[in-house]
This record gives C-alpha cells, sequence and structure tokens, in this order.
C-alpha cells in the first residue's frame, strides 16, 4: 500500500520532521552542505519521497528519495532570502493540490539570525506560505515511472 499524501515519514518522529541532518548535493554548484530535512512527504505525482530541506540561512531546497531515509538526490534551491532569515521550512501536505504536483511550503521569516539592518514592518517574525508546482521544468524533478 503507498503512502497517502500526508502520510509523514515513519522513521521520522512526530508530523514528519526528521529526526537527523545528513549532508545533502546543491544540484546547480555540487558543493555539498549540511542540511535539515525539515519535512519528508511522500508525493503522489513524482511517486517518491520528497523532502523540504534547509540550507543556509535563507536558503529552502527540495531533494527525492525512494525511501523516507535515503539516499537522497541532488537538492534543487526553491527559495533564497538574502540578507534575511527563513527558517524551519515544512510542506503543508494536507494543501497539496492537483495530486500533488503543486505543494505549499511554510516557514519563518524574521531578521533574527541574520545581517539585515533593519526589519520588514509587521511582516519581522511571520510565517509565510510559498506555492511550488512541481512540474516546473526549471526544478529538473523527473516522474518515476509507473
Amino acid at each position: 500500500m503507498r503512502p497517502t499524501p500526508a502520510t509523514p515519514n515513519p522513521a521520522a518522529g512526530p508530523a514528519g520532521r526528521a529526526p537527523h541532518s545528513p549532508r545533502f548535493v546543491d544540484q546547480a554548484t555540487g558543493q555539498s552542505f549540511a542540511g535539515h530535512a525539515t519535512s519528508v512527504y511522500w508525493n503522489h505525482y513524482l511517486g517518491c519521497w520528497l523532502a523540504v530541506v534547509q540550507g543556509p540561512p535563507g536558503d529552502v531546497y527540495l531533494a527525492t528519495a525512494p525511501a523516507p531515509e535515503g539516499p537522497y538526490s541532488p537538492a534543487r534551491r526553491v527559495m533564497q532570502h538574502t540578507r534575511y532569515n527563513f527558517y524551519w521550512p515544512t510542506q503543508l501536505p494536507y494543501f497539496d493540490q492537483d495530486g500533488g504536483r503543486r505543494i505549499l511550503i511554510m516557514g519563518t521569516y524574521t531578521q533574527s539570525f541574520s545581517d539585515a539592518a533593519v526589519k520588514v514592518p509587521r511582516y519581522d517574525y511571520n510565517q509565510l506560505v510559498y506555492g511550488v508546482s512541481l512540474d516546473d521544468p526549471r526544478l529538473g524533478l523527473a516522474r518515476e515511472k509507473k
């Protein structure tokens, strides 16, 4: 039986949170980085496990794997917040659209832990939600053949 879109990683603990921080490889640069897989869920559209990875401060990556514990594909950066921080990103699987083709990622947007000289008025330390279309060819995410 395949997991449902909202099935968390069984090895990850509460709410699909991964308990460890493996090394990931940035697909664009080939450089290795210590990332935190902040959520891991089965994605029906891709036919594999999808991890939302917190990279260097402000950067969010996606990586895929045939099993929740990996091995993970090279990670694709999908968000970059320069001079401001966006941390603890997580997928909101209950809001997946079109069979997981479009997902939502939420995280905390803050001046804390960044070198930003000025806070964004009324938006500092708030939760932001971004939509990501997994079929965007710039991501290079291939669907598993069935």
